[in-house]
């Protein structure tokens, strides 16, 4: 059998038109698009790693600002509960403050009220006491009593001290007012002589001494002259019995 090269030589170059028409115009347009899919495919995976990259970038960042947000949420809380604990305790100091002076105030209102009311219910007890001790004296009061006030008055009247005496004299020489002796009843006319004579004799003067009752003197008589006085009665007395009753009657009462 013999070969025919010629149809060889012809089927071989068919062949490689067959192929370089295959490649140009069928392999190459898939290749390019293969090759374009894979470059497409390529840079979408790309881009979807970038934006995976950016969205994992952007949770971090997301959780990052959570924790620093719920630590600053923590931290205002905190802060939130100090301050509301130190206003507390500010409020609950003021407020115990104006308790105290409240309670200060109050006590205080109370015991000037009881102060008062205590000194005035002693003076109303020491006045209604020595009003009736007054008028006691004045009831029982008599010639005789009187006699002996009188006697007693003319006894201090002749026994002043020697500078009390000084002073008096004095006074008088130095005034033109004459001397005036008051009584709680009407001095009888020996005793008003008796009174004269002895305040001539102290005073070293000649004025006249004029007389005039009072009964307020209770049993007492009473020598006024250039603004000094001489005094016994009981009703002195009293007034000093009245002054130490009063001091000390609200203190007896307070205890």
């Amino acid at each position: 059998m013999l070969i025919d090269w010629f149809t060889i030589i012809a089927q071989i170059f068919n062949f490689i038109v067959l192929v370089l028409l295959l490649r140009k115009f069928l392999y190459r347009p898939i290749l390019k698009v293969m090759q374009e899919r894979e470059d497409l495919i390529r840079n979408q995976l790309a881009e979807a790693e970038e934006k995976q990259q950016k969205a994992q970038e952007q949770i971090s960042l997301y959780q990052k600002k959570n924790q620093n947000w719920e630590q600053e949420h923590q931290e205002l809380l905190q802060e939130a509960k100090h301050e509301i604990e130190n206003t507390h305790k500010k409020m609950m100091v003021k407020v115990r403050q104006e308790i105290e002076e409240h309670q200060t105030q109050w006590q205080q209102a109370i015991d000037r009220e009881k102060k008062e009311f205590l000194d005035s219910l002693s003076k109303k007890i020491s006045q209604q006491t020595f009003i009736a001790v007054r008028r006691v004296l004045n009831e029982l009061a008599d010639v005789e009593l009187e006699a002996h006030i009188s006697k007693v008055f003319i006894d201090r009247l002749r026994n002043m001290e020697q500078n009390q005496l000084e002073e008096y004299r004095a006074a008088v020489e130095k005034s033109d007012e004459a001397v005036l002796v008051r009584s709680a009843f009407n001095l009888p006319q020996q005793t008003r002589e008796e009174i004269e004579a002895v305040a001539g004799k102290q005073f070293l003067n000649s004025k006249a001494v004029n007389f005039e009752v009072d009964p307020d003197l209770v049993c007492g008589i009473e020598l006024r002259a250039a603004g000094y006085k001489l005094v016994w009665s009981l009703s002195e007395y009293l007034e000093q019995l009245e002054d130490i009753f009063e001091e000390g009657l609200p203190e007896r009462i307070s205890e």
